[in-house]
Order: C-alpha cells, then structure tokens, then sequence
C-alpha cells in the first residue's frame, strides 16, 4: 500500500496513529523538479481569493496536472484544503497568477512532506463538529465556509469541507454564518446514523462549535424571525435538528476556532498554531510533533 498509493501509518506508543501521504507527495515534488526551491511556512497568502485577470493565461495542462495531484493529496493534507479547492476552481482558464499561487502551495509541501494527522482521542466515539464562515471574501461577493467533523473534539478531524457558497449569496456575516452551520448539520446527521449502523451510536446531542453568537440564537430561536424570513426554508433545517435534540450549537471563540483555517488565509505564525490543532501534533511524540 505505501508503495503504490504512497500512503504510510505509524504506531505511537501512547496508542495514536498518524497516517500520511508522504511517498505520493515526495514522488510528485520529484516528477515536477522542485528540488532545491525555496519551502514556504503557509501555502497562501492574503491575496488568495483575490482575482487577477490582467495577467497572462498559462498553460491549462500543465495548471491541471498540478491541480490533479494536489487534490489527491487531500486525503491527508487538510492543512491546504481551502487553497486546492479554490484554485481547482480556476482551471477552466489559469492564468500566471493562479499558477503563482499553486507553486506556493508546491514550496509548502515541499517543506512539509511527512505532515498528516494523529488520530487519538481520551473522549471516546463521540461526533464533535467545527463550522466557520468567511463573508464575501470571493469577488463575486460570495462566502466562503468550512467545517471538519470528528471523533472527539481533541482529534484530528477525518472529513473537511471547505468550499464557496455557490448556491446563496449572503447578505450579512450572520447569514452566511447560518447557511454554513445548516450545510455542517446536514453532515453530522449522514455520520450520526453511520455511527449507529457500526455499533457507535450517539446518545447526547452532537456539538457543534460556531463563532458568531447571531447565527447561533437564530439556530435556537423558538421561531424565524422577521429579519430571517428572506433565508430559504432548507437553511433552516438546522433549527429543527436542534429542536429535536440531535445538535446542540455552542460558541467557541473566533481565535480558538479551528474551522477558520478552511475559510481565510493566515500568516506563518498563526498558520502553524492551527495546524498543529488540525493534525493533533500535541499526541506525538516530542521528536516528531515539530
């Protein structure tokens, strides 16, 4: 298996596994001659969901292929999941400027081939989820929102989403804050009745973590209120969810809010705080947590 899929696990002591893409990536940074390139602390900068036309197309095939890969490399590496998603977007028509921002996702991995997550958790089979939105951050003023699911909140997370929100265009923060928890309820139920048809069901309500008080009164309100009557009755599946006990939304401030790292670029510093939340580095041994 590692050496066709490029896939390696490994064993801790303490009972953790930490599974990683690290022969699939050293193979594709081999078979694109990177060798030698200057590494970078975060695969984005703030101008990521920035659009830029004014410059040259580049070549779609080869814009496709790096695009390809990197995708695949999802499986492991949700620490680019926002920048692969966004800019697979882009491959219609790439220009410079989009190749630009794939090779600094290239120069990340580079420096960070072995990365993956560590799965252990003390809070047993309990579904924990992680919800943000970013508002109007794409040019067409749309939002972009994320969430990560897992087995214990003091997990690495086995499902990310990060995606824009094509299908709504939000008309505050606190809207789109709203559509995107509906989008992470309806995943927590799928994973809910998967957990129960393998043995694992949830007997307490699964928590949803959110960072915009708003959205969550509104998630509790007894009833749609005058100013949310605009939002379509499928976001408000949410509330019913709550109703009947299956969720429960609780706030978790913004800069403890994993779920951000899926929805907004962040400098090195503050990158690597989350990141290291994201993989459950913390469950390492100390020689291999850096």
């Amino acid at each position: 298996m590692t050496g066709f899929t490029g896939t390696s696990f490994q064993l801790h002591t303490n009972g953790a596994f930490t599974r990683s893409l690290d022969g699939f990536i050293f193979r594709f940074l081999e078979s694109v001659n990177v060798k030698g390139i200057t590494t970078a602390k975060a695969p984005s900068t703030s101008d990521l969901f920035k659009c830029v036309d004014n410059t040259p197309l580049c070549d779609p095939s080869l814009y496709k292929s790096f695009i390809d890969s990197l995708i695949y490399t999802l499986r492991t590496r949700y620490d680019i999941q926002k920048e692969v998603v966004h800019l697979a977007s882009k491959s219609a028509l790439p220009n410079d400027a989009d190749l630009a921002k794939v090779v600094l996702v290239l120069r990340y991995l580079a420096g960070t081939p072995r990365l993956g997550p560590t799965y252990h958790t003390l809070q047993g089979a309990i579904l924990k989820c992680f919800v943000d939105c970013s508002y109007g951050v794409h040019f067409d003023g749309r939002c972009h929102y994320g969430f990560s699911l897992h087995i214990g909140a003091d997990n690495a997370p086995f499902f990310v989403c990060s995606k824009k929100q094509t299908e709504y265009v939000a008309i505050g923060s606190m809207e789109g804050e709203y559509v995107a928890l509906s989008s992470a309820t309806r995943k927590v139920m799928e994973f809910r009745y998967f957990l129960e048809s393998i043995g694992f069901p949830q007997d307490e309500p699964t928590t949803i973590f959110e960072d915009n008080m708003s959205a969550i009164n509104l998630a509790q309100a007894p009833a749609v209120t005058r100013r949310s009557r605009h939002i379509h009755i499928r976001h408000h599946y949410v509330r019913d969810c709550v109703a009947q006990g299956f969720v429960v939304i609780e706030y978790l401030s913004t800069d403890r809010m994993l779920a951000d790292l899926f929805t907004k670029p962040f400098g090195p510093k503050k990158f690597g705080t989350f990141r290291h939340q994201l993989f459950n580095s913390s469950k390492l041994p100390p020689s291999l947590s850096s």
